[in-house]
């Protein structure tokens, strides 16, 4: 059930900052593992970005993310995953690594790998800032669906197959203002803020986060002066749920 109260707020991220030494992990559920309390102001990690030498970059594939990284050391953020130390000799093969949650600092591992004692983590961190808190938010999430009909299917039954594509997602937060976040600038730079997103604030272990840029920022005011600011956040990542 929803309640009154803050439901949003809206982080600026500063400049990526490197993990001195491996954090140790702990478990989440079943082979998901995430940092720990003390570690929790660390959890969005740096991820990796498209850029125009090459074309695609699964941010699930570790494998990939690890064979690139010597070609474009300079564009991929390094990853490294240990079991049961941190010496070279305790990193985790790329392919036991079934994701990499980059917004909630989560490492998932294939079902087929046994974790041998505790598990750290190294990679670049962006320090986050609470720029404003909102009171209202919508979120809308969408999927293009096309065509995957082949002759043989529609001989069969007559019905169109469909395949889903390209994923977007947008969020608009409202009934704020604050003198200092200046998220018109953040639209002009193209820079990244981040939205969490809380159903019930009593337990505001449970959120929705997404990564985005501002893609519109209205201003209101009314005759009692009282001015209010909307922004609407165009999602660059998939959507997560930390529940």
């Amino acid at each position: 059930m929803a309640i009154a109260g803050k439901h949003s707020q809206l982080f600026i991220g500063g400049s990526p900052i490197s993990m001195a030494t491996p954090l140790a992990m702990e478990l989440e559920s079943g082979k998901t593992y995430k940092l720990t309390s003390a570690d929790s102001d660390k959890q969005i990690w740096r991820s990796p970005e498209i850029y125009p030498d090459y074309n695609y970059m699964d941010t699930k594939s570790y494998t990939f993310l690890m064979m690139e990284y010597e070609k474009f050391n300079d564009k991929i953020p390094y990853l490294f995953v240990f079991d049961g130390g941190t010496d070279p000799a305790d990193r985790v093969d790329p392919a036991n690594i079934e994701e990499v949650n980059y917004l909630t600092g989560r490492i998932t591992f294939v079902n087929g790998y046994t974790v041998t004692g505790t598990v750290y983590v190294q990679t670049d961190y962006i320090p986050i800032s609470t720029a404003v808190c909102g009171r209202s938010f919508g979120l809308s999430a969408s999927v293009a669906l096309e065509d995957s009909t082949t002759f043989y299917t529609n001989e069969t039954d007559d019905f169109r197959r469909k395949v889903e594509t390209l994923y977007e997602s947008s969020v608009n937060v409202s009934n704020f203002f604050s003198e200092t976040s200046n998220f018109y600038e953040k639209l002009l730079n193209s820079e990244h803020v981040y939205v969490k997103m809380y159903f019930d604030r009593r337990d505001t272990s449970k959120y929705y986060i997404v990564k985005g840029f501002v893609e519109t920022d209205d201003i209101n005011t009314d005759v009692e002066d009282i001015v209010t600011e909307d922004i609407t956040i165009q999602s660059t990542e998939k959507i997560q749920a930390v529940r």
